[in-house]
């Protein structure tokens, strides 16, 4: 499936929060204002209609580019990265996001322990 990342900068805190509230119900967030949405260009478009009401145009900016087919999106990435192929559960209308738990790090070890 096709995919796209997408990124906000809204100036006013009101618009930022319905702005990314509506894509948390559509895409996974992989940074504060950076979203990895997976459909076709049809659904990316429709998705960007939608955003378009939240937004002033000539105060704000939201951009989409596609991710090549094939790439994995962790692969070139540092640090706490959240997990861009999350399991999502549909209700109603709302998307949620199921993120796995990471496992706990082991426990150090003392010399003398078995």
């Amino acid at each position: 499936m096709p995919a796209f990342v997408i990124a906000y900068d809204v100036s006013r805190p009101r618009r930022l929060r319905r702005v990314a509230r509506a894509l948390e119900r559509r895409a996974v967030r992989v940074q504060y204002s950076v979203f990895l949405f997976r459909g076709d260009e049809a659904a990316l478009t429709a998705l960007l209609e939608d955003l378009r009401q939240l937004i002033r145009p000539e105060d704000d900016v939201i951009q989409a580019w596609p991710v090549p087919q094939g790439a994995d999106p962790e692969r070139f990435a540092l640090g706490a990265v959240r997990p861009v192929n999350s399991a999502a559960v549909v209700v109603g209308s709302s998307t949620h996001f199921v993120t796995p738990r990471r496992p706990d790090p082991p426990e150090p070890q003392t010399p003398g322990d078995p």
